[in-house]
């Protein structure tokens, strides 16, 4: 839903980038924001007594978009990595944090309803591997969830790290 012109420049742009043949007028939503984006999202998936697994660090706005439509937030976080014999450990880049994997699956329930993905994340900048994201979705296949990609900052890759 939105303007023609607009929905059918995304499906064009999108689909050039993915390989994938977007529909412009059934497959994108065009909102007044990543903000009511989110919120919609949040808003039609999750019941009172789902789960929301979020990532930490995170958007402000994840926690309170899950709390109002009834759900209960689970953070994992990310870690930096254990600084090898010598290294400089206050040289981290973003690249440097990770989910740690058997952690992030052991917060998947029945109760779970989506995990939520920022990537770029704000505010670390780490930009997730492909590797990484197949692994979320092997897990939401998995326990029958969703997964919401926050990418508002997919095109500020940087360092030579490609965006998935």
């Amino acid at each position: 839903m939105g303007h023609p012109r607009l929905v059918n420049a995304l499906s064009e742009l999108y689909s050039r980038l993915t390989g994938l043949k977007i529909e412009p007028m059934t497959d994108v939503l065009i909102t007044s924001g990543a903000y009511q984006a989110l919120y919609c999202a949040f808003a039609a998936y999750v019941n009172p007594g789902d789960e929301v697994i979020i990532i930490e660090p995170y958007f402000d706005c994840y926690e309170p978009m899950t709390r109002l439509a009834g759900g209960t937030p689970v953070f994992v976080p990310l870690r930096p990595k254990q600084p090898t014999a010598g290294g400089d450990s206050q040289s981290l880049s973003s690249a440097d944090w990770r989910l740690d994997l058997q952690e992030l699956e052991s917060k998947f329930s029945p109760k779970t309803k989506f995990i939520i993905v920022n990537t770029p994340n704000n505010p670390l900048g780490k930009v997730y591997s492909r590797e990484e994201l197949e692994l979320i979705g092997r897990l939401c296949h998995k326990y029958d969830c969703l997964v919401v990609m926050d990418e508002v900052y997919e095109w500020l890759a940087y360092g030579g790290v490609t965006h998935t």
